[in-house]
């Protein structure tokens, strides 16, 4: 989030800001495309996540995680659906 507010605050001052409404991932300039998939980034992050935690020892354990993001447009010329799946794992080790 404070990446969005940093390039938020650099097109202000630059005086390069365009309306929420103009903005996407594929025409704006480099910091407005930065601000959109920054804030998708975050909305990401905000989805439910399914994932377990298993302790394998006294200071060891391994976690495993899925989230599934599905998204589409509907429009005149287009018709796009994009299920995105992302599965995370990892080792916590407490010292």
């Amino acid at each position: 989030m404070v990446i969005a507010a940093v390039l938020f605050t650099w097109l202000v001052v630059t005086d390069t800001f365009s309306p929420l409404a103009e903005l996407s991932v594929s025409q704006g300039s480099f910091v407005e495309r930065l601000i959109v998939g920054n804030a998708g980034l975050v909305l990401f992050n905000l989805l439910p996540f399914a994932g377990i935690l298993v302790h394998a020892g006294k200071r060891w354990s391994i976690k495993a995680g899925y989230r599934l993001l599905e998204g589409s447009a509907d429009n005149d010329e287009v018709y796009t659906f994009a299920p995105v799946h992302c599965v995370a794992a990892g080792v916590v080790v407490r010292f």
